[in-house]
């Protein structure tokens, strides 16, 4: 057996064994929040409220941004434009989504933001000739 592994599967072990009380203790839950009809989501961003900003698959495999809160679920928040795309990868205390976009596969990605609680998406152009997020 490999001491130096054996070791470190040791330290890791006792590691955990304190974190994990205490992250239980901390009175935080892990929860699922869905799709938006697809196979898989991501949860990217996170604000002090308990929004949450990401991106899911669609019914249609395509990736959408997301808002979810325990209110109202998890909303779509649609593409740039009918675009094929879009990632939301930030939120703040407002309720702002940042994240990118693309209106077709020819384009490149495009930074956006929305209005407070996910309303709305708007570009905020294109900085360069392959991304702007």
């Amino acid at each position: 057996m490999n001491n130096k592994l054996y070791g470190l599967g040791l330290l890791t072990v006792g590691i955990l064994s304190i974190i994990i009380p205490k992250v239980a203790n901390a009175g935080w839950t892990i929860a699922g929040l869905g799709t938006l009809g697809g196979t898989y989501s991501v949860a990217l961003g996170i604000n002090n409220l308990g929004q949450v900003a990401g991106a899911s698959l669609t019914a249609d495999n395509v990736f959408n941004a997301f808002l979810y809160s325990d209110a109202t679920g998890m909303t779509n928040l649609g593409t740039i434009d009918g675009g094929i795309y879009s990632i939301a990868e930030g939120i703040n205390n407002s309720g702002q989504v940042s994240g990118s976009a693309a209106i077709n596969g020819n384009s490149p990605s495009e930074a956006f933001i929305t209005a407070p609680n996910g309303i709305g998406m708007t570009g905020l152009g294109i900085l360069d000739a392959k991304y702007s997020s």
